[in-house]
């Protein structure tokens, strides 16, 4: 049975309890039949922000912002109100319909699984480079231009081994090699599956929700490569402007 824009959007709300969804990213307080909290949109030393249960809505009493728990995320995401909606609709595991995203059940399958392999191969650059012996080279480098422990966990930087099948034999058994491929983080040469950024350290690229959308490489000094830097090819959930992050991070290697 389908349903209209305007129902979807009541179910999500439905779905999306303004409390819950504030408290995700602002520490609050209960006030009676309130909550208070610092504002997360300026620069706020006491709390000015009320958030209301009964009416739904959030409002800070000193920057003025306020509105209903797709306002917060639009505001707090910096996106747009459909971006918005699905951010809350998969949050609250509700299927997308087809007139939101423009995308049929089994490409939001696909996209999700794409995400979810890209966060898997993040991870796994990132223990590389905290943990393997193999990735010391990269760590003194890292560290020689002023990089630190804290600098490289926030920002989830990683290493690939010099080795062309290191990712694909991490992902046998949990991910099939077209699934890397379509992910952009493998290639195929004559029916076998070679990884990307060998050899690299690697800058994860997230999009404006935090999730890695693909990754830079650079090559570690003194290695013969004719690219400094390599960013993967785009795929289905890649987009140009999401290549910014790891311009900024030229900036420092």
């Amino acid at each position: 049975m389908s349903v209209s824009p305007e129902e979807f959007k009541e179910q999500v709300r439905s779905h999306s309890e303004i409390v819950a969804v504030v408290g995700e990213s602002v520490a609050l307080q209960s006030k009676g039949r309130e909550f208070v909290g610092l504002c997360p949109f300026h620069d706020d030393h006491n709390p000015s922000m009320r958030v209301y249960p009964d009416r739904g809505t959030f409002r800070c009493w000193s920057c003025q912002t306020g509105g209903d728990v797709f306002t917060f995320v639009m505001e707090r995401e910096k996106v747009t109100f459909p971006e918005a909606l699905e951010i809350l609709a998969r949050r609250a595991n509700l299927e997308m319909p087809k007139y939101v995203t423009g995308r049929t059940p089994d490409q939001e399958n696909t996209r999700g699984k794409l995400f979810e392999v890209l966060q898997w191969a993040e991870n796994a650059y990132h223990r590389c480079l905290l943990e393997a012996p193999a990735a010391e080279t990269a760590r003194q480098y890292l560290s020689s231009r002023g990089l630190t422990d804290e600098t490289i966990r926030r920002f989830r930087l990683g290493y690939h081994p010099d080795n062309w099948e290191w990712l694909v034999d991490q992902a046998k058994g949990k991910y099939p090699a077209k699934l890397l491929n379509d992910a952009k983080v493998c290639g195929e040469k004559n029916g076998r599956p070679y990884d990307f950024f060998v050899d690299r350290v690697i800058f994860p690229i997230h999009n404006e929700r935090g999730n890695a959308i693909s990754f830079g490489g650079r090559i570690l000094p003194g290695k013969e490569d004719k690219a400094k830097y390599w960013n993967g090819p785009e795929s289905t959930v890649s987009f140009t402007t999401g290549m910014c992050g790891a311009l900024q991070v030229r900036s420092i290697t």
